[in-house]
């Protein structure tokens, strides 16, 4: 007893001088952060010599209780018309004038704190390598500091006071609520070259974001890249600069990811040719763990009213292939559909994963490649260079847009290069030979125009060869 008594005072005393040891309301920002300073120090130094309970000091401004993580920081006084770029930053980030709060806490120590009540990070946005959504536990981030009538907290979605784009339903969505603990990738930082995360190097310093930062320690739970969100959420004018804050990470226990495969057929033996989806429960995501618990063969309309049911509490992920025999116009369908889904946020949809070891083969592609821009139809249209793969006629062609020359007087739209390929091996040898790009690094995107009749694996076959030189591809069926 006298033990719990000797940390309860500790923990009590260290309270008491995080948030109340501060000047008063008059005093200027600076002086007032330099209190907050002094007053982390001190807290932190409590924590240290305190060994009781189920509290455990991480590092420096950190510590978890339970199950939960707690850091201490500072507000940095973000006004009503303020944007919100970021929840909290690092000691060392060039961006708090975009931000709720200054962490004291490193967000390796952070990271390490979250892991201590048990967590496993997930994995940010990477396009690059074909992962768009943020994936991993998702938590909750409340900020505590204390204000003239006595304590108050606030979670990072109260600390936005309006957005110009406020997103229909948000506040009743529980899948949409809290933060997903994406864990920041590791870099190598310094002549010593150890292994830190992005999170604590370079300008941007993001512990939570508000839009999906690459190097973020914390992402947002949907799809939010910064050039859409930009400006977006304004901040609510509660904290003053320099305030001393306490914020503290909590699991979401309500919320549940589930991935699920949806594989959509041809019905043998059905003519003219049917097609039905294939929906499987996954154990876990990947293509190691496509273990079917529970399969159920339905048609497109009643998968999509399935995927729509999906209960609020739920982050559903789907896993889209495509059969080897369905015509490119039901696989445009089967995606139109989908997306539709996706659009009113009932599921995510994810990139095709890759192969087991050893298979380089082409077997699915990305399910926006066949909800291209309408715009780019017409080569006129388009401001980049393109190629273009006509399927429709009676002899493939293989086109490029290029640049032209400058002409006195003359200044045609393209240069336009043209080969037939008779066969998917004609395209490789096209593409080495005459269309061969004079930039190595070249990677324009490859608009495809195909016949609706045209199978998923005839498709597949004409790419393969030049997939490396055209990772963009765009498919374009008859209007």
């Amino acid at each position: 007893m006298r033990h719990i008594g000797f940390s309860i005072g500790l923990l009590l005393s260290a309270s008491i001088a995080w948030g109340q040891n501060l000047p008063s309301p008059e005093s200027d920002a600076e002086t007032r952060r330099g209190h907050t300073r002094q007053a982390a120090v001190a807290t932190t130094q409590a924590w240290a010599t305190d060994a009781g309970g189920q509290t455990k000091a991480i590092g420096p401004f950190v510590r978890v209780e339970g199950d939960k993580a707690i850091i201490l920081g500072e507000a940095t006084g973000l006004g009503g018309a303020d944007p919100v770029e970021f929840f909290l930053v690092g000691p060392n980030s060039g961006k708090a004038y975009e931000a709720l709060a200054i962490s004291y806490a490193s967000a390796g120590d952070i990271d390490a704190a979250l892991r201590a009540i048990g967590l496993t990070p997930g994995h940010g946005v990477d396009p690059e390598h074909m992962l768009f959504f943020p994936r991993g536990p998702r938590v909750e981030m409340t900020f505590g500091w204390t204000a003239p009538a006595g304590p108050m907290s606030a979670t990072t979605g109260q600390l936005i006071g309006r957005s110009r784009a406020a997103e229909p339903g948000a506040a009743t969505r529980p899948s949409r609520a809290g933060l997903v603990y994406v864990g920041s990738p590791l870099a190598k930082a310094g002549a010593d070259g150890k292994p830190r995360l992005a999170a604590d190097l370079g300008d941007v310093g993001s512990i939570a974001s508000s839009y999906n930062e690459p190097s973020t320690l914390l992402d947002v739970p949907r799809l939010a890249p910064q050039g859409i969100v930009y400006r977006q959420q304004l901040a609510a004018a509660s904290l003053r600069k320099g305030e001393a804050v306490t914020i503290t990470i909590t699991v979401l226990k309500d919320v549940h990811q589930m991935d699920q495969r949806i594989v959509f057929v041809t019905v043998p033996n059905s003519a003219p040719p049917a097609v039905a989806v294939q929906m499987f429960a996954l154990e876990s995501p990947g293509p190691s763990m496509m273990r079917p618990m529970h399969v159920k063969q339905l048609s497109l309309e009643d998968a999509v009213r399935q995927i729509l049911e999906t209960p609020v509490t739920d982050e559903l992920f789907l896993h889209p292939e495509i059969a080897p025999d369905v015509p490119l116009g039901e696989v445009a369908r089967f995606y139109r559909a989908l997306s539709a889904a996706s659009t009113l946020e009932k599921c995510e949809i994810e990139a095709p994963k890759a192969g087991e070891a050893g298979e380089a083969e082409v077997r699915q592609i990305f399910y926006q490649a066949f909800l291209p821009d309408e715009a780019n139809r017409d080569p006129a249209e388009r401001f980049f260079p393109s190629a273009e793969l006509d399927l429709t006629g009676a002899k493939p062609l293989l086109r490029t847009y290029d640049d032209p020359p400058t002409v006195p007087g003359i200044q045609p739209k393209w240069k336009i290069t043209e080969q037939t390929v008779a066969t998917p091996g004609d395209i490789a040898a096209a593409v080495a030979g005459p269309l061969k790009p004079a930039d190595p690094d070249d990677r324009r995107p490859l608009f495809i125009f195909a016949p609706p009749t045209l199978t998923h694996a005839e498709l597949l076959k004409w790419i393969a060869p030049i997939r490396s030189q055209y990772p963009v591809i765009w498919v374009y069926l008859p209007k």
